[in-house]
């Protein structure tokens, strides 16, 4: 995953001096480059890995590249800013030379104490755009006076520049043993529904009126306080059990395997429900009720 941008910021007045001047240092071994004031740096980043999980480390990498020699720009990095959902640090800053240019790399190492979207803070750095070197002021070697004289150089003001900030989905970190476990539980979810499927099957058979309808209210109201509670996974399993005591249709069928999947997704694949998909989830089945009361009249 890589974005590129190039914005104005505010500079962090927390950086690091000692990291700045072994980057200026990389000017000194470039003997043959032109002279050429360097355009404005840009910055890009990359999030490795892709998926990342809680309580395991992942890293975003900014890239600052622009034209030039090495001595053209002199960029100040700066401590990322702390995030309340975990722990973040710099790992690393390495200046780059390659085909494309030159390039500093700032890489954050962030680790998450819980899943969820989270929100990466802007990282703030500043640079200074250095003249060439023929327009720098020389050292002029006096003889009679046996000194070195070097005329006065003219401030270098530094300059803004920023990363903004952006969200970043971070998945559960399941244990194998907990996966094992929600599965078995799943399984003796399942066999209670087949078991009351057969039992409604049979009073059917037997000419006695379905009971399964009067159930249903009771496992909404546990579905509408899981959801306050903010319990997804079980708000879905709720739902799911409810459309099991359903009369039999296709339609009751679709709904029972669409709610399933909606809370495996959420249980297992770090999905986040809006509002609109709760609430949609309980309107199909309050439809899907009406059309079996309709049918039974």
């Amino acid at each position: 995953m890589r974005h590129g941008m190039c914005f104005p910021g505010c500079m962090n007045k927390s950086v690091l001096w000692s990291a700045f001047g072994a980057f200026l240092a990389l000017g000194i071994g470039t003997v043959f480059a032109p002279p050429a004031v360097a355009a404005a740096p840009e910055i890009s980043y990359s999030v490795e890995p892709d998926n990342p999980v809680a309580r395991m480390p992942f890293r975003v990498t900014y890239e600052v590249r622009w034209d030039g020699g090495p001595e053209s720009v002199g960029v100040i990095p700066a401590e990322p800013s702390a995030v309340a959902w975990g722990k973040a640090r710099l790992a690393a800053a390495t200046a780059v030379a390659d085909d494309a240019g030159q390039s500093i790399r700032y890489t954050v190492e962030y680790v998450a104490d819980r899943h969820g979207e989270m929100q990466i803070p802007p990282l703030a750095l500043s640079y200074v755009l250095e003249p060439p070197l023929e327009e720098r002021p020389k050292v002029v070697a006096d003889a009679s006076e046996g000194a070195a004289i070097a005329p006065e150089a003219k401030p270098v003001e530094p300059q803004s520049l920023e990363a903004p900030g952006f969200s970043v989905t971070v998945g559960r970190n399941v244990h194998p043993a907990t996966v094992a476990g929600g599965i078995g539980a799943a399984l003796v979810v399942a066999a209670g529904a087949f078991v009351a499927v057969r039992a409604r099957r049979r009073r059917a058979a037997r000419g006695t009126a379905p009971i399964g309808r009067l159930a249903v209210p009771a496992l909404l109201n546990l579905a509408r306080q899981h959801r306050l509670d903010g319990k997804f996974y079980e708000y879905y399993r709720e739902l799911a059990r409810a459309s099991t005591l359903l009369a039999p249709s296709v339609a009751a069928k679709k709904l029972r395997e669409k709610l399933e999947h909606h809370a495996q997704q959420v249980g297992y694949g770090a999905l986040h429900p809006t509002e609109d998909d709760l609430e949609g989830a309980a309107r199909d089945l309050d439809r899907v009720l009406q059309e079996s009361k309709r049918t039974e009249q």
